[in-house]
């Protein structure tokens, strides 16, 4: 497989359309020196990735991914971002056109993230020479209270400093916070039965909203059973994450 960048990206949608567009220059420049995949929760919308009607900043990410010779590859079929009753599509997947070729099994995933984004997965394909497909999937984790805490701590040690040195401080305490997991997930060591139950409760009851809310649109059930489920689906993720971190 020849060699690409990953490129993960964050678009406020609080910020106005030049600034906007400054921020999809800056990504989209760097696209044409190699293949390449972006991820981003761009807060566009889009027919091209599954959203009704396509906004001013959905068509600007439309003229760059035309220039740059791109793929969609969200297949549109289900929202990326739902919090109540609102769903959207603005968690995006493009890649440069050879690399998409050696991308399969795009989807959005069903399982609970504690947030109002869904997991995104993918494989990445590459013939052997045995001719035999090899899958990768890399996850990445940041421990965020980590980070903060020796993001201070050097910044104590180290005093005033000029951007090029801060920016170098910030890129080596984010790397040694990040755990690159390759092939199977591990477990962390926090995890356990009771915690795997909670998740598999949250899961279940996030999808019985899913349901309801669809059904509450096409006016096939009541409200009532539409706020029980919200409820308990809120009470079950606070415990969730209640959990998870007394085991921390």
């Amino acid at each position: 497989m020849e060699s690409f960048d990953f490129v993960c990206c964050y678009l406020s949608p609080n910020i106005g359309m030049e600034e906007y567009k400054r921020e999809v220059d800056n990504i989209m420049n760097g696209v044409y020196r190699r293949q390449t995949i972006i991820l981003g929760d761009i807060n566009a919308k889009s027919s091209q990735w599954g959203a009704p009607q396509t906004d001013n900043k959905g068509e600007y990410w439309q003229e760059w991914i035309h220039t740059r010779d791109m793929v969609v590859l969200n297949d549109g079929k289900e929202p990326t971002f739902v919090r109540g009753a609102t769903e959207s599509h603005i968690d995006v997947t493009l890649s440069t056109y050879r690399i998409a070729k050696q991308i399969v099994n795009w989807r959005v995933m069903d399982e609970d993230s504690l947030t109002d984004h869904k997991y995104i997965y993918f494989e990445l394909k590459a013939e052997s020479r045995r001719n035999m497909i090899e899958r990768t999937n890399i996850r990445t984790t940041v421990d965020w209270e980590n980070f903060r805490h020796n993001v201070k701590k050097v910044a104590q040690e180290a005093g005033a400093m000029d951007h090029d040195r801060c920016t170098k401080m910030l890129q080596t305490v984010y790397k040694d916070s990040t755990r690159k997991q390759y092939g199977r997930a591990t477990i962390p060591y926090w995890w356990n039965d009771s915690i795997a139950t909670r998740r598999r409760e949250c899961t279940k009851l996030r999808r019985k909203l899913t349901r309801e809310t669809r059904a509450q649109r096409a006016n096939n059930n009541n409200g009532q059973i539409l706020e029980e489920t919200r409820e308990a689906y809120k009470i079950c993720k606070r415990e969730l994450v209640k959990s998870i971190k007394e085991a921390m």
